[in-house]
């Protein structure tokens, strides 16, 4: 759990902390009802990490995605989350980008009113009003 928590949030001060005080901080948080639920859903980042490496090409491989289509990601989240976003909706033709501020890359768990209202407008407003804006 710590080797992934670094890995994935190389923005987050925790990742600074010597190796054995993560290991503790960890050991504290799986006693916990969501550290618990978080360290069963652990063996899937190994399933999840095969998948991404699998994936993992260009952005212009996803350009023939068609659909409009959001992305967003969190303002406080981990750095590269951003590029990838951008670099994504470059690539795709109807594409737009949404930086949800003061959220993490768990924004749609703790749904925000303004990532909420976001996401409401995107699956409420017309396509042709939506390629407008973008």
């Amino acid at each position: 759990m710590r080797s992934t928590g670094a890995g994935l949030n190389t923005q987050s001060a925790t990742s600074r902390l010597p190796l054995a005080v993560q290991v503790a901080i960890c050991r504290l948080f799986l006693r916990t009802p969501i550290g618990r639920g978080m360290g069963e859903l652990l063996p899937t980042t190994l399933d999840e990490s095969a998948l991404i490496q699998h994936h993992d090409s260009p952005p212009q491989r996803w350009a023939g995605i068609t659909a409009e289509v959001l992305l967003a990601c969190g303002g406080s989240g981990p750095p590269y989350y951003r590029p990838i976003t951008e670099a994504l909706a470059g690539a795709l033709p109807h594409a737009r980008t949404l930086v949800v501020p003061r959220a993490g890359h768990d924004a749609l768990n703790r749904a925000p009113q303004h990532l909420v209202d976001a996401l409401a407008d995107f699956f409420t407003t017309p396509v042709t009003s939506q390629r407008a804006r973008s």
